[in-house]
C-alpha cells in the first residue's frame, strides 16, 4: 500500500438506559498503491441488561491474511522499510460484515454473525528499504468470493456482575469459560471459486489468582474440518505468533518462535500456560525489590496434522504491565529447534488503525 493518508472518525451517542449507538467511518489513499481504501463500521448496543451488541461494516481495504491474529501493521511497515522483513500476506478485500452477541441467561452468551467478501490477490507496489534486501513477490490465489457463516456459545458459571448506569458489566468467576464456535464457508450462488467447508472449534481458559502476588493462566484449545472440500489460505485455521523482536501484544495464548504463517488445514489442538509472580526468581535479590517488577513462566504447546508436536518454554520479566522482555526455547518433538529473545510493548497498540 505505500504510506495511508487519510482520516477516521468515530460518532458516539448513548441514551441514560445504557443503550448506545456509534458510527465509525474512514478513508485513505494508498501511495504506493494509488487507490483508496475505505470502510464503515456501525455498532448497537441494544440490550444493556444483556449486553446485546449488533455490529455491521462494510469496505474496501487490504487485509491479512491471518486476519485478526496477525502482526501489527504499524510494526511490519517498519520491518519493511528498514530490513525488506514483510511478516504480512495482504490481499484485496471488499466485505460486508454482520455479528450479533447476546446473553441467553448470565454467563451465557450467543454470538452469530455473516461475512461476505471479494477477495483479490495483491501485487508488491515498492521493494524499497534501507538494507536494499530483495523482496519476493507475494503469494498470489485465484480471485474468488466467499461467505461465511458463524455460530458460537460462551459460557461461565456464577459470573459475577455489577450494574452501572444501566448496564451489566461482567467481573469476575472462579470458574473456567468455555467456548464452542462452528463456521461455514460457502459461496451465495454457488461459486465453483467458493471455498467450501465446514470448521468446529473449542476452547476452555481460566485465570486463577492464588494470591496478592501470584497469578495462574491457562488456555486449552483444538478443532478440526468437518468438510474441506474447497480451501484457500484465508481459511486455514492460523494461529498467534510474535515473528519479529517487538510485539504490541502480549506473550499469553500465543507462540513466540514458530514461523508467522504456521497454519491447520485438518485439525488442531493448542495449549497456553502462564504462571505469573512478583516473587519467582529475580524479584527475591534484595536490590531488585524496590522495583515495580514481576516474573512469568510461559508454557505453549501445537500439535497439527502438518508435522511433530512443538513445544516452547519461556521466562519473561515485566514492568507495571507497560511492557516484558522474554527469552524463549522451542522444541520440535523432543529435539532443541529454536532461541529467542520478544520483547513485548503493548502500548505500540496505540498506532494501530482500528
Amino acid at each position: 500500500d505505500g504510506f495511508w493518508l487519510g482520516q477516521a472518525l468515530t460518532f458516539r451517542y448513548e441514551t441514560d438506559g445504557g443503550k448506545a449507538l456509534s458510527v465509525a467511518p474512514s478513508v485513505y489513499y494508498t501511495t504506493a498503491r494509488q487507490k483508496v481504501v475505505w470502510q464503515v463500521a456501525a455498532a448497537v448496543d441494544y440490550a444493556p441488561m444483556s449486553l446485546g451488541h449488533l455490529s455491521l461494516s462494510a469496505g474496501h481495504i487490504s487485509n491479512d491474511v491471518k486476519r485478526a491474529c496477525g502482526v501489527s501493521r504499524w510494526m511490519n511497515s517498519l520491518a519493511a522499510l528498514g530490513l525488506g522483513s514483510n511478516y504480512i500476506r495482504f490481499y484485496d478485500s471488499r466485505f460486508l460484515r454482520i455479528e450479533n452477541g447476546i446473553d441467553l441467561v448470565n454467563g451465557l452468551r450467543l454470538l452469530a454473525g455473516f461475512l461476505w467478501e471479494e477477495r483479490q490477490p495483491l501485487a508488491n507496489r515498492t521493494s524499497f528499504n534501507l538494507l536494499q534486501t530483495p523482496v519476493p513477490d507475494n503469494v498470489a490465489y485465484a480471485p474468488h468470493t466467499a461467505a461465511v457463516w458463524r455460530a458460537g456459545l460462551t459460557y461461565t458459571s456464577f459470573y459475577r456482575y455489577r450494574i452501572r448506569d444501566g448496564k451489566k458489566e461482567y467481573d469476575s468467576s472462579l470458574y473456567p469459560t468455555f467456548s464452542l464456535l462452528y463456521e461455514k464457508g460457502t459461496g451465495l450462488f454457488n461459486s465453483m471459486r467458493s471455498p467450501n467447508y465446514d470448521r468446529m472449534s473449542f476452547s476452555v481458559t481460566q485465570q486463577i489468582k492464588r494470591n496478592v502476588f501470584d497469578r495462574f493462566q491457562y488456555t486449552l484449545a483444538g478443532g478440526g474440518y468437518l468438510n474441506s472440500n474447497r480451501l484457500y489460505p484465508y481459511d486455514y485455521k492460523y494461529f498467534t505468533v510474535h515473528p519479529m523482536l517487538f510485539t504490541d501484544t502480549s506473550f499469553e495464548n500465543g507462540f513466540n518462535l514458530l514461523p508467522p504463517y504456521t497454519a491447520a488445514k485438518e485439525w488442531w489442538a493448542e495449549g497456553h500456560i502462564t504462571y505469573q509472580s512478583d516473587y519467582l526468581l529475580i524479584k527475591n535479590l534484595p536490590f531488585l525489590q524496590e522495583y515495580l517488577l514481576d516474573e512469568a513462566v510461559h508454557i505453549n504447546g501445537l500439535a497439527t496434522d502438518n508435522g511433530q508436536f512443538y513445544f516452547e518454554g519461556g521466562y519473561s520479566v515485566g514492568w507495571m504491565g507497560m511492557g516484558r522482555i522474554g527469552v524463549f526455547a522451542g522444541f520440535e518433538g523432543r529435539q532443541f529447534d529454536r532461541l529467542g529473545v520478544r520483547i513485548s510493548i503493548p502500548l505500540l497498540n496505540m498506532f494501530e488503525k482500528h
